[in-house]
């Protein structure tokens, strides 16, 4: 017998960035674009450190995080220039 702990293999330790990412996107709703950029940017920095840690967890929130990033980043875009270049003066 070893004397090191089990760790039980289901368990995975769960990136904490991908978290952080993941509340930053979904704070895009009330932050635009301040809520937005960092979900993204923390999003793909955590799928790095996931890839390169196969003991890493997470790597379906930070894909999601980035997606909903993304998508946000996207409204706010397109509601920008409506609002401010497409509506007549």
């Amino acid at each position: 017998m070893s004397d090191q702990p089990r760790r039980d293999p289901a368990v995975a330790k769960q990136s904490t960035l991908a978290v952080v990412a993941f509340v930053f996107s979904i704070s895009g709703i009330c932050l635009g674009p301040f809520g937005s950029l960092p979900g993204i940017i923390c999003g793909h920095i955590a799928l790095r450190h996931i890839r390169q840690d196969s003991e890493l967890g997470g790597k379906g929130l930070a894909v999601a995080a980035m997606t909903i990033g993304y998508i946000f980043l996207v409204l706010f875009a397109v509601g920008f220039c409506y609002v401010f270049l497409l509506t007549p003066k």
